[in-house]
């Protein structure tokens, strides 16, 4: 009789958390309309962006990885290291984004003009023949960990993001971490 008990607390317990997670899920879904959207005041200036759309003599290359709370390295491998040149159409959508803003639209012309690789596995990238200039650089560091006695998943990380300035010639080593 005691197994018994035991097995239908486990199931009630089992059944609360079921519960809980889709009270969770529904109250989330019916946030995720608060969102605050952003209307860029800025417009975009291909003229701006023309000084970085040729190649140069530049580089970066870098190595991109978060510290856990237990002294654990996660790395961001596999992920995209993106770089934008700065204008004042990037600083006003990349200002946007550091505040949380969500960003419905953002012109076309722009999007050629962002550089893209892939960490590898060991979260180190690199940009070649890069044109001088002022730059944004992210990548995205984040993995899962249980949490709880039923197993669930909570997502740890962030958004690693930084300012920079890429002299002519120059081979900038960077390390992205918090």
């Amino acid at each position: 009789q005691l197994k018994l008990i035991i097995k239908h607390t486990i199931l009630l317990e089992k059944l609360k958390m079921k519960h809980f997670k889709i009270i969770t899920a529904l109250m989330l879904l019916s946030l995720n309309g608060c969102a605050t959207k952003y209307n860029m005041i800025a417009k975009f200036d291909a003229q701006e962006f023309a000084p970085f759309a040729g190649s140069g003599s530049s580089s970066i290359s870098g190595q991109a990885f978060l510290l856990t709370r237990g002294g654990e390295l996660r790395y961001g491998a596999g992920k995209t290291v993106t770089l934008i040149p700065k204008t004042n159409y990037s600083s006003e959508l990349w200002n946007a984004s550091l505040k949380g803003f969500t960003i419905d639209y953002v012109e076309p012309e722009y999007i050629k003009f962002l550089k893209r690789t892939i960490a590898d596995g060991s979260g180190n990238f690199e940009f070649t023949n890069l044109p001088a200039g002022e730059y944004f650089i992210e990548c995205p560091v984040f993995w899962e960990a249980p949490t709880g006695p039923y197993g669930t998943m909570e997502t740890y990380g962030s958004v690693l993001k930084y300012n920079l300035n890429l002299p002519k010639g120059e081979k900038l080593k960077l390390i992205m971490t918090d």
